[in-house]
């Protein structure tokens, strides 16, 4: 306590009064315990992970399981060939720590948007990871497309449905988790771990199903090389290279004399394109209308949801081909 003289007129006399003031060195004391606080780190969040496809996606849940949750942008039904941004994806993306995508062959409307991400967001472009296997695709100059129709269409893109791929993905991703948040370093090494036993179970099962697994048949859409690749099977035609392009009269007429010639037992149609046209395809033919799906839509998001796309690709083959 402070003590001062204040002379009061009343009276004409002098008086002591009492006024509280703080004492310095605890004034100096509070500032300096205020700057500590301010100096220490917040509670830093587990990185932000923006994935593109539903497949990545699933590979991105799982690698985070405990974690995180990844944002997906492409909604179910929807074509990464055909896509438009929304202002809540460009927010999802402007605020990840990182994003991971196939690249500009698959993602093309990512082209423009993703040169104008910040410095801090981390890019994992599948397409050019160290160990991913990449196949051409068939038949770009045979239905008058050159190599750049599609992206830059030497290339198949649809590299998730090959496992060994995917493996490839899950190891980049998590690395580079565990080095933006070294606190769930263990988590994310344990989970990718995790990932890799199931998928290598899930790559035995089916190349136990599907060897032997016989039968001429058409797709849509040329998608299907890195798992026919990986379980021995080839279609005999696809109707077209780029599913953004209507084919026209003169292809749908090539491909029915393909199913003809070759007594194609299925032609296969996918959820987010015309079935109509398969229809028209297997008109007068034995052939029948079946599904593949390469994205998963159908599937529930969630750590398993990669492996259950990888299964149900098989027994979609075997529905119909057996």
């Amino acid at each position: 306590m402070l003590y001062y003289n204040v002379f009061t007129p009343c009276t004409g006399r002098t008086m002591p009064h009492a006024r509280f003031l703080p004492r310095r060195p605890l004034l100096l004391g509070l500032l300096a315990l205020l700057g500590l606080l301010l100096a220490l780190p917040a509670r830093a969040e587990p990185p932000r992970v923006v994935a593109t496809l539903k497949p990545l996606h699933a590979l991105a849940a799982a690698v985070t399981d405990g974690v995180s949750e990844p944002h997906r942008l492409l909604p179910d039904g929807s074509s990464p060939h055909a896509y438009s941004l929304r202002p809540s994806d460009m927010r999802a993306l402007h605020g990840s720590d990182i994003l991971l995508w196939v690249g500009p062959e698959m993602e093309t409307f990512l082209q423009a948007p993703i040169r104008s991400l910040p410095d801090s967001t981390h890019e994992i472009r599948a397409l050019t990871l160290p160990g991913m296997t990449l196949h051409r695709l068939h038949g770009s100059h045979d239905h008058g497309h050159d190599d750049h129709a599609h992206g830059d269409h030497a290339i198949d893109a649809h590299l998730w449905l090959d496992p060994d791929n995917a493996q490839v993905i899950v190891a980049a991703l998590a690395q580079r988790l565990r080095t933006l948040d070294p606190a769930n370093a263990e988590r994310y090494a344990a989970n990718a771990e995790r990932l890799r036993q199931r998928l290598e179970s899930v790559d035995r099962e089916l190349a136990s199903r599907l060897a032997g697994l016989r039968g001429n048949y058409v797709v849509f859409h040329d998608a299907y090389q890195y798992f026919e690749h990986r379980y021995g099977l080839q279609h005999a035609a696809a109707l077209t290279i780029d599913p953004g392009r209507t084919p026209g009269a003169r292809r749908v007429r090539e491909i029915r004399a393909i199913i003809r010639q070759t007594n194609a037992r299925c032609v296969f149609a996918e959820p987010q394109f015309r079935p109509a046209l398969v229809d028209t395809l297997i008109q007068d033919t034995d052939a029948r209308a079946a599904e593949l799906d390469p994205l998963g839509t159908a599937i529930p998001d969630g750590p398993d949801a990669y492996p259950q796309l990888l299964l149900n690709l098989a027994a979609a083959f075997e529905d119909c081909l057996l």
